[in-house]
């Protein structure tokens, strides 16, 4: 049987800022973080209430720095959580208190509702629902729990074609036809949750991308019930895909008639099929078919803290990038450029190997070309010309005569050294010597060896032989460059632009007489 929302998903552009506001200020508890099972890469987190239950889940899809979607018809416009009727004043005194922009309350169909946006723009509605009770309310939040959120209270569908999307969930999904008012027909399933469904003739359509919904997924008791409506869906052309087992609950995809995608998700196995009720949420898991292992995917997923944790704020930069800070930092930082068809996470376990205990930023090129980043166009007519990187020569004479440095140490001027690397690499960063240490050189070997070991193990000597040629030249360039510039320590400046001044009467005497100026350049012509 089917009956009421299972889930609904939705896609963040900052992982951090979700998680203050869903487990910070609507005090959810993080049930389930796991790596996603459509792309390993991207960090999938579930709130829900104490238990996880179906019903109570809102999942989201993390894309940093992903590119805005836009709400419009064939897409879910707003969530609706369920809380008791009178912890609207309690709610509306903390949206104040967080300095959180809100609307209302206002009355919907008899329930007071109170609006507000997450970081996304997502709007999300707290409606006054009586009978719809979670059976496991979290109390771990800040929040007491005669005021916690209870459950999914339901889902804005927006659409062109609303008899036909009605009909759609009527005959599949269990619900069944409640009230209208104006454009908006409300839905209700057995388990007293509900689906708006507005009629949005006339308005723009939705597009793809983070402060979006993805879907809605309803219940579904068994693998049975999956298995009967992908029949009947397959008898009305909605396309539904083949079912997947998603660890948690097995699942099918639809999209109704006015093109908002649907999911049918079984209750069973749960949330807790890996994890202890008392430990929900603290740990990352790995999809079993990732090709990538789980410590590749820490170090690659962005990072967050739970509400009330140590954490580290970061600068917001003018450039995609992803940080990975190590349990115990040593104080090193890599700062790492991806190679053609890479991406800002491409070099991280690579690193993270050679450095352990080494912060990491990766950064992401800012051309796109063929539909991946790069750091800058293409300018041979075919693709299949690869760039190499080739040291370049050693001046022919030093600009000046100073004492030479014999370790070859790089100066410490800053937090970190860049040099560059193999082609695959593109650049990297080291951190400065600490004084008394090896010389620049010496760690740049070092270094190179980390690497070339770390390489070998994962694809064998043969395949980078060139590229360990390469490192070995960098190293003896670095230490020449070093040992360059601590003879000079100056950069060769751009000659200046010529500057005008005014002119002297001294020096016109016919201006003079007339009491005039005259504005020459340095060149000393008018």
């Amino acid at each position: 049987m089917v009956s009421g929302i299972h889930h609904v998903t939705a896609v963040t552009r900052k992982v951090q800022a979700n998680v203050d506001f869903y487990a910070g200020f609507l005090g959810m508890r993080l049930v389930k973080q796991t790596a996603g099972y459509e792309d390993a890469t991207q960090l999938h987190l579930f709130y829900g209430d104490a238990a996880g239950t179906p019903g109570s889940l809102l999942t989201f899809l993390a894309w940093e720095d992903g590119a805005p979607g836009r709400a419009g018809y064939g897409q879910i416009s707003e969530i609706s959580l369920s809380i008791d009727p009178a912890s609207i004043g309690y709610w509306l005194t903390r949206a104040m208190s967080f300095g959180l922009r809100s609307e209302g309350p206002a009355d919907e169909f008899g329930e007071p509702v109170l609006r507000l946006k997450d970081p996304d723009n997502i709007i999300l509605k707290l409606a006054g629902a009586k009978n719809l009770v979670s059976p496991a309310a979290w109390d771990g939040a800040s929040i007491p729990v005669e005021h916690a959120i209870q459950r999914v209270r339901g889902a804005t569908m927006l659409t062109e074609k609303p008899a036909e999307s009605r009909g759609f969930l009527e005959s599949h999904f269990g619900y069944r036809f409640r009230a209208s008012r104006g454009t908006i027909d409300r839905l209700v399933s057995q388990s007293g949750d509900i689906i708006d469904v507005r009629d949005a003739r006339g308005f723009w359509s939705g597009a793809p991308g983070t402060g979006t919904v993805d879907h809605v997924a309803f219940r579904a008791a068994d693998a049975e019930t999956l298995l009967s409506v992908r029949k009947a869906l397959e008898a009305t052309d909605a396309s539904p895909t083949n079912m997947h087992d998603r660890k948690y609950f097995r699942s099918l995809y639809a999209r109704e008639p006015g093109g908002t995608l649907v999911e049918l998700a079984t209750d069973k196995p749960g949330m807790t099929v890996d994890e202890e009720h008392a430990a929900l949420g603290g740990k990352l898991f790995a999809p079993p078919e990732a090709i990538t292992n789980l410590h590749d995917l820490k170090v690659m997923l962005p990072q967050f803290s739970m509400p009330g944790q140590p954490r580290i704020n970061y600068r917001e930069l003018p450039f995609v990038h992803r940080f990975y800070t190590p349990p115990d930092p040593d104080g090193s930082v890599f700062v790492l450029l991806h190679g053609s068809g890479g991406n800002e996470t491409t070099l991280m376990p690579l690193l993270n190997k050679a450095a352990p205990r080494a912060t990491l930023l990766g950064v992401r090129g800012r051309a796109t070309e063929e539909g991946f980043p790069r750091w800058y166009k293409r300018i041979t007519p075919s693709p299949s010309i690869r760039t190499t990187s080739r040291p370049r020569r050693r001046p022919s004479r030093p600009l000046s005569r100073a004492p030479s440095n014999p370790t070859g140490s790089i100066p410490r001027r800053s937090s970190m050294s860049v040099i560059p690397m193999a082609p695959t690499f593109e650049l990297a960063a080291l951190p400065a010597p600490e004084p008394g240490s090896q010389g620049g050189a010496a760690a740049l070997h070092a270094c190179a060896q980390r690497l070339s070991a770390c390489r070998s193990e994962r694809h064998g000597p043969a395949r980078h032989q060139r590229q360990d040629g390469c490192l070995r030249q960098i190293c003896e360039r670095v230490g020449r460059e070093a040992e360059e510039f601590r003879r000079h320590r100056r950069f060769r400046r751009h000659p200046r632009r010529p500057r005008s001044r005014r002119c002297r009467h001294s020096d016109h005497p016919e201006m003079a007489a007339a009491g005039k100026s005259l504005t020459i350049s340095r060149g000393g012509q008018p």
